[in-house]
């Protein structure tokens, strides 16, 4: 039979095989899209503790990402799981959480942002963060011809702070080119400080803007908040 909704238990410190399952019970495409981002999000982590991509940005990319796009684009997607389950049968991490559903309607209003302000040809790459950033990253380069690129950032890593996911390094060659940082919530503004040190210091970007799907300014935290203005950064 068929399921219509997780529990908040379920969003959170899964396995993969259980996420697995689940997207195969679900039937609304806005739960199967946050279950495919989900097992995404957990096989990164994995391939983080082990600095080996393994097969976390396929999965991304070839699964989870096209469940964005459809989701966003209100169409529908099912896929058939046996093999993604075989190839990562090895990942041993439960799901970590992230702070913005990635069937949030904000997300959406964060990729109709990028598409209004922005022409297609702007910026050579789009960089998030992970965890919270994967999916403004992809519901953003969708209407852009930008290399997506995941990060990982931490406050308290100091020189560290910033340093490109597992698989990233081949993909992410910037000279002299122009890049979209985007995140799903800005508080106070230190990641994306640290994220353009971190492009200015050691990428050589010629510029760089930052969009979110939410700010702290936001006098409420509902889906249906218009995204955070561009800052020009």
């Amino acid at each position: 039979m068929a399921r219509s909704s997780l529990s908040r238990s379920e969003r959170y410190d899964t396995s993969i095989e259980t996420q697995f399952d689940l997207y195969d019970e679900l039937d609304p495409m806005d739960w199967k899209t946050e279950v495919a981002v989900g097992i995404a999000i957990t096989a990164y982590e994995q391939a983080y503790q082990d600095d080996d991509d393994a097969d976390a940005q396929a999965v991304m990319e070839e699964f989870a990402a096209p469940h964005l796009e459809a989701y966003h684009n209100g169409d529908t997607l099912t896929e058939d799981t046996d093999e993604w389950r075989d190839r990562l049968d090895d990942v041993e991490t439960t799901h970590p959480g992230i702070s913005l559903s990635p069937k949030s309607d904000r997300v959406t209003a964060l990729g109709d942002a990028v598409a209004e302000e922005y022409a297609p040809d702007t910026f050579d790459y789009v960089v998030a963060p992970f965890a919270g950033g994967m999916a403004p990253l992809y519901a953003a380069d969708q209407h852009l011809d930008a290399e997506p690129v995941l990060i990982r950032y931490s406050k308290d890593r100091g020189d560290d702070a910033v340093t490109l996911s597992p698989g990233m390094e081949d993909r992410f060659e910037p000279d002299d080119s122009s890049v979209l940082i985007v995140d799903d919530i800005i508080e106070y503004g230190s990641t994306a400080e640290t994220i353009g040190q971190w492009l200015e210091a050691n990428e050589e970007v010629s510029d760089y803007e930052m969009m979110a799907a939410w700010s702290l300014g936001d006098e409420t935290a509902t889906d249906d908040n218009e995204p955070f203005d561009p800052l020009d950064i």
